[in-house]
This record gives C-alpha cells, sequence and structure tokens, in this order.
C-alpha cells in the first residue's frame, strides 16, 4: 500500500538547494531530531515548512506504483457562473440623497463644527482675504460652513450611486455623462440656493479642502508620536469625524477637489477602515478620485474593501474586471491590482459556505494569473483551507463546478489538492505552525472529524486505506521514509545558512 505524498522536494527551484520539509497534506508535518546524513538528509523542523517540494498532496491513502511517489500533478480549471453566489447579497452605493431637514450625528458635528472655528481663525484660511474678499465674505462663509442641517441641497450625481461607474481616464473629459458635468450642475443648483458670490464659493471649497489636510496631519502625529501615559486616549474614528460632515457638504456644493485633497481626505479615512462608517465613506471618497483622476492601487484597494464590508462582492468583481479592461491596460492601470487589493473579495468568499467554494477557486486562478499578485503563505492556506472544510480533496467528493473549465484535468478529489499545493510549494518558503494547524482542522472538518488543538505524537503506524493523517513524524535520516504514509522523501543537503532560514 501507498499514498499520494504531500510533499516531494524539488530540486531545480529558484532558491537553490533547500530541504523538502513537509506539510504532508496529510497534513503530517516532517520532523528530524538525528544528524544530517553526509550525503543528505533532514535538519530538524519544528515549523510546518514548505520547502522546494515537487509534488503536495492529501496523504488519503491510495494506491500508486512509483516509489510513493504518487499522484498526478494536474492543473485545475476554475470557472464560476456568475460573480453572484449564494448568500452574497448586493449592496448598492447610495448618494442620491434626499434628507429631510435634519440635523447631522452629533458627535460628527461637535467634532466638524469645532474644527471649521479653529480653521477659520487659522493664518492659512485669512490669507484667502484679498483685495476682492472682505470681513463680510468670512463671515458669510462661516455661516454656511456652520448650517446644520443636511443637506440644504439635495445631492444629484448618479455616477456616483453605482458602485463601479465608468472612470474618466482622461482628466477634463467634459459630456452629459461625465461627473464634470453633474458636478457642474449640482454647483449651479447649490449657489443659486445660497446667492454665493465665486469668492465666497472658493473660499467654502478651500475651507474643506484645509479641513481634509488637518485631520491627515492629526492622523500622521498620531500615527508617529505614541500617546503619554495617563493623556485621553484618542483614536483615528475621533480624528477624522469632521470629514463625516465635510464629505457632504463637499458634495451638497458640487466641489470637484484635486487629486491631492481627495488622497488627503482618502489617506485620513483610510486610517481606520475597521470602522464600518470609515469604511463605506473611505470607498465614496476613492470612486469619486477615480472618476476625477486616474485610479492608482490605493484607491482600487479601498473601494473593493468597502464593497466588500457592504456584502457587494458583484460590485468588488465589477471594479476588478474593470482593471482588466483593453483601455485600462493601455493607460497602465493593470498594474494596481496586488495581493492586498483582492484579499477582502478573497476573504469574504473564504469565510462563506460551500456554494462560494466555486468563487474561492475561480478568483485564485484569476490572482495566479496576474504577475503583479504575489502570494503569501498565510493566502495560500486560507485557499486551501476554505476548499478542504467542505471536504472537496477527499476521493470520491462531488465536482466544484466550473473547475475544469478553468483548466484543471479535476474538480475535486486529492489531485486538486496537488496542484494548489504544487503552486505554494514554488512560491513559498516555509509555512507556520499557525497556519499548518489551520489546514489541519479545516481537512478534519471537511472530513467531519473532530477538530484537533495539537498534532498527535508519531505512533509508527501504517495509515491505513482512506485515512487522513495529520500528525508529526520522524522521517528516518538515512531511507527518507514516512513511517505513516510509506512515502519516500527526496533528501537534499542544507546549508548552514539554510538552516537557520528554516529554524
Amino acid at each position: 500500500m501507498q499514498t499520494h505524498e504531500l510533499f516531494r522536494a524539488k530540486s531545480n527551484l529558484r532558491r537553490s538547494r533547500v530541504l523538502g520539509v513537509i506539510l504532508l497534506l496529510s497534513v503530517a508535518i516532517l520532523r528530524d531530531t538525528t544528524p544530517c546524513h553526509e550525503q543528505g538528509a533532514f535538519g530538524v523542523v519544528s515549523a510546518f515548512s514548505i520547502m522546494p517540494v515537487r509534488r503536495m498532496t492529501v496523504s488519503s491513502v491510495h494506491h500508486h506504483p512509483r516509489n510513493g511517489l504518487g499522484g498526478t500533478c494536474s492543473r485545475t480549471s476554475f470557472q464560476l457562473k456568475s460573480t453572484t453566489d449564494p448568500k452574497v447579497e448586493s449592496t448598492p452605493l447610495s448618494l442620491e440623497t434626499n434628507f429631510p431637514q435634519a440635523s447631522y450625528d452629533p458627535e460628527d458635528w461637535n467634532a466638524y463644527e469645532e474644527a471649521i472655528q479653529e480653521l477659520i481663525k487659522s493664518r492659512r484660511f485669512l490669507s484667502l482675504k484679498g483685495k476682492n474678499k472682505s470681513t463680510e465674505d468670512i463671515q458669510i462663509v462661516s455661516d454656511w460652513l456652520l448650517q446644520n442641517r443636511r443637506p440644504l441641497i439635495p445631492i444629484h450625481l448618479p455616477l456616483l450611486t453605482t458602485p463601479t461607474p465608468v472612470m474618466n481616464n482622461v482628466q477634463g473629459k467634459e459630456n452629459d455623462d461625465s461627473i464634470f458635468t453633474q458636478l457642474q450642475e449640482q454647483r449651479n443648483r447649490y449657489i443659486e440656493k445660497t446667492k454665493l458670490t465665486k469668492s465666497q464659493y472658493e473660499m467654502i471649497s478651500r475651507a474643506i479642502s484645509y479641513l481634509g489636510d488637518n485631520c491627515a496631519k492629526q492622523i500622521g502625529r498620531l500615527q508617529n508620536s505614541p500617546q503619554q501615559d495617563g493623556a485621553p486616549v484618542i483614536t483615528p474614528t475621533e480624528v477624522v469625524r469632521p470629514l463625516t460632515v465635510g464629505w457632504e457638504k463637499m458634495l451638497e456644493a458640487g466641489m470637484a477637489f484635486r487629486g491631492n485633497s481627495l488622497s488627503t481626505y482618502l489617506y485620513a479615512l483610510s486610517s481606520d477602515l475597521d470602522s464600518e462608517s470609515n469604511n463605506i465613506l473611505a470607498g465614496q471618497v476613492a470612486t469619486f478620485h477615480d472618476l476625477l483622476c486616474e485610479p492608482n492601487e490605493k484607491t482600487v484597494s479601498v473601494r473593493i474593501k468597502s464593497l466588500v464590508a457592504r456584502g457587494d462582492a458583484l460590485g468588488a468583481e465589477q471594479v476588478l474586471t474593470m482593471l482588466d479592461s483593453n483601455d485600462s491596460n493601455k493607460n497602465g492601470l493593470g498594474d494596481v491590482k496586488k495581493l492586498r487589493t483582492y484579499q477582502p473579495l478573497l476573504k469574504l468568499y473564504c469565510s462563506l459556505g460551500a456554494d462560494t467554494t466555486q468563487s474561492v477557486l475561480r478568483l485564485y486562478k484569476r490572482m495566479k494569473a496576474e504577475s503583479t499578485v504575489l502570494f503569501d503563505a498565510e493566502t495560500y492556506i486560507m485557499v486551501l483551507a476554505a476548499i478542504a472544510k467542505h471536504g472537496y480533496f477527499f476521493q470520491g467528493a462531488p465536482p466544484i463546478e466550473g473547475a475544469v473549465g478553468l483548466g484543471y484535468p479535476v474538480a475535486s478529489g486529492p489531485e486538486l489538492f496537488d496542484v494548489i499545493v504544487q503552486e505554494m510549494a514554488d512560491d513559498i518558503l516555509e509555512i507556520n505552525s499557525d497556519c499548518a494547524q489551520q489546514l489541519t482542522n479545516s481537512l478534519f472538518e471537511g472530513q467531519n472529524q473532530q477538530k484537533k488543538s495539537d498534532l498527535e505524537d508519531p505512533n509508527g503506524q501504517l495509515a491505513k486505506e482512506g485515512e487522513l493523517v495529520a500528525s508529526r513524524v520522524a522521517i528516518n535520516s538515512k531511507t527518507a521514509l514516512c513511517p505513516r504514509t510509506g512515502i519516500r522523501l527526496r533528501l537534499i543537503i542544507l546549508e548552514k545558512l539554510q538552516r537557520k532560514q528554516v529554524h
């Protein structure tokens, strides 16, 4: 009886010759406390290490004739039906506001009021008063900035009511559908209602812009200077409260901020994306930025995180699809996609039920095709665990819909695991014990077995047919045979520096 091999040492890898120590997909973790053999042997591996390996497979024991190095390394493909999967509901972004004449949130308003009162007394703001601006102008501007009603003018910006509007990659483009035209119309309605002069409107615009600058400076000081013991604790959420009101007043007035001002707002708001309100507001600012200016990696990542926070997986995928367009690639926008761009959406899919496993595999395949996406061990394990916990890596598992359409030779089973773990082995030198434990628990969950809080001690007993092996084992330094699975691992000599890297 022989088994699928989880890891087989790989000799022709970029990282030179490194020991193939190994999380048996059985998640058998290889450990050897014996001295290294002179012709190559395993060193001590206390962490779960993924070294250069040729194959990693589920040790759901089954027969293979070649030296225990079984399993076919297949390439799986994943085609998903639609970007909308069960249990992933879309929440539209709405900036089409027709609020009653109500007050702002008291805490937000108090923070905004205090910030504006301080700002309009500042030398920077008062320096705006030139020969065409009087003290009376300052008072009028102050009165409008401190109007505690929301909104005075209904905000009508249709392009911002869609999570993934078509971006104007050419700045200054003006037509009936452009954000510039819509802002101009909003601005005209605002000025008609308020009777502000051009210079007064400009002062209001500068004040709202300076508000973002001041909040961003406070965030910078908060991040760079630890708070003193005994001092009141100030959080990023409290610092950016004024921007909640300032952002709405900016839209109400139809202001077309420059890229620097929008980036400042985005920097401040994204300092605390764990806050739901900041997350949503940061997403609006990022969307607005991408309509007025060139998108960048920061704005795209914030938009996706904001959409995912609202459960809008479809909107997040549409943003990614937009970046795949030919026009985006011509403008160099394809390079903005990084690992952190995809991670919020991938985490959402991985956290849901079996019905979204197809989305996990499809998005993973899409990420692997991007040269700018550099995977880490945690992301690989997250993908493997999400598929494993629903039992798709075991023999007899139902196929994952669309997998073959993506190019994989199989849609489930140990061979599918082989492919993904092989890709991980090509990228990752090692995984830590937390990652290995996460994968172990997911495998047991997929087999409806109780999760293990710790790995079992080696017992030296050969695994039975179909048994899931998840235990620490000692690999014989001369034969390289795993006593639990019968797998023979290739021995590679570790140099001194490589040993330190492993440990």
